[in-house]
């Protein structure tokens, strides 16, 4: 009898975003990482900490409180300090993922080992592609 195999993408990759009283949206964000994908939480300095605290309650997620908010390039630095995986996902709390996101990009860095960043296709809520940048 062979067991379930779990796929290895979430062992290759660690989500690592940034809260600042982002508890009305994190949870769904948690919800659309594949199970057993690690994700690193640093909230920098909120107001709905005891929030955050409830919703980082939950297997493979770790949560850094900040006492101050030392902004979002820090703060992400500090996340990715303590990954133990291949690669890092700087996600966005108001973020979804797709069911085959992390397996798309681990495929294209499978694909382009000489790159050194990428990131998925950004869509709004009806499926358009939208992307910003400032």
């Amino acid at each position: 009898m062979h067991e379930a195999q779990v796929p290895q993408t979430q062992h290759r990759v660690t989500v690592v975003t940034v809260a600042y009283n982002s508890s009305g949206v994190l949870a769904a964000m948690l919800d659309s990482l594949p199970a057993g994908t690690p994700c690193v939480i640093v909230d920098n300095a909120s107001r709905d900490r005891a929030a955050l605290r409830a919703i980082a309650d939950r297997p493979g997620v770790t949560l850094i409180e900040n006492e101050t908010n030392e902004g979002f390039g820090p703060a992400c630095n500090r996340g990715a300090e303590g990954a133990q995986t291949e690669f890092l996902l700087f996600l966005n709390p108001d973020a979804r993922l797709a069911d085959d996101t992390l397996d798309q990009l681990t495929a294209a860095a499978d694909a382009h080992p000489d790159a050194v960043a990428f990131n998925p296709r950004f869509e709004d809520d009806a499926g358009h592609p939208a992307f910003k940048r400032s």
